[in-house]
């Protein structure tokens, strides 16, 4: 079958990692939409296929949901390194996510992690620092998700160790950038953007990830091959200028159903009797629902 540099139908993938991608991710609560899992399986084809090499790591794991991804898309000894606050809640302060180590450790075995190649992290990421990260990733980091505290200050460190430990050609996927409800996130975006001028170039922002790597050719291969994803898949594709660079903003053309149901969510998500009932089994039982009806 003759396919383009990087794409996921050209780069064998692992039982599990199909299996995930396909369906398997619903059932881990979280918030990752298909086609943020389809580009970051897409992006880890890429870097193999560039011979982009490293460990995957993520700051704010929750239950797992985007983790399990990156892990899937690692080979061996690629490490896979996960940081959370998960007992230490009550240092939660702006109640961004809820990890929970148990829930991660049975999600990890039931999608078919190699857990001989994971490290699991209690920690507040205020107190990260590079040479932690790198230690305990054993190599420089290929991929690194920042969705931890989402104040200002909290997204200013994130990112400021994530890029630290990156390797050549390394992406970092930003976690709610443009979601009203944690202005923090970007307000603490742009204030490390501009104070480590040229440490990062833009690349992507679809699926609620807005996705950054270290060189500006890199950036423009990442962008290309993204294009090409998702310009097939018949998506809203639009090219703007931001920090200095050029980024492409991808939007499903989403059916009618997809948009009541974020509405629901939306609307849900504001009301008193959710905040009691969201970390319960009833509130995941109906997250995992609507997400699969919107997924249909």
């Amino acid at each position: 079958m003759k396919t383009r540099m990087g794409s996921t139908t050209g780069t064998a993938m692992t039982a599990a990692l199909k299996k995930y991608i396909s369906s398997g991710y619903r059932t881990v609560d979280g918030w990752l939409s298909a086609i943020a899992i389809k580009s970051t399986a897409e992006l880890g084809a890429l870097q193999k296929r560039l011979g982009v090499s490293g460990a995957v790591s993520e700051i704010g794991v929750h239950h797992g949901r985007l983790f399990i991804l990156l892990h899937l898309l690692t080979d061996a000894p690629e490490k896979s390194v996960a940081w959370d606050l998960f007992e230490s809640q009550y240092e939660n302060a702006d109640g961004s996510g809820h990890g929970d180590r148990r829930l991660l450790q049975t999600n990890l075995i039931k999608h078919g992690c190699d857990l001989s190649r994971i490290k699991i992290n209690t920690v507040n990421s205020l107190t990260l620092t590079a040479s932690r990260i790198t230690a305990e990733c054993e190599s420089k980091v290929r991929i690194f998700s920042v969705d931890g505290g989402h104040s200002a200050a909290s997204t200013f460190s994130d990112l400021k160790v994530a890029t630290d430990t990156l390797c050549e050609g390394g992406l970092i996927l930003l976690d709610d950038f443009f979601n009203a409800d944690w202005p923090g996130v970007a307000e603490g975006a742009c204030r490390y953007l501009d104070h480590r001028r040229g440490s990062l170039f833009p690349v992507a922002i679809v699926g609620n990830k807005f996705i950054f790597t270290n060189t500006q050719a890199m950036a423009k291969i990442y962008a290309r091959d993204l294009y090409d994803l998702n310009y097939r898949s018949g998506c809203r594709i639009k090219r703007s200028l931001i920090f200095d660079g050029a980024v492409l903003t991808i939007t499903p053309y989403g059916a009618p159903h997809a948009r009541v149901i974020d509405q629901t969510l939306d609307y849900v998500s504001d009301s008193r009797i959710w905040e009691s009932l969201r970390y319960t089994a009833t509130g995941r039982f109906f997250k995992v629902l609507l997400r699969q009806l919107k997924d249909v």
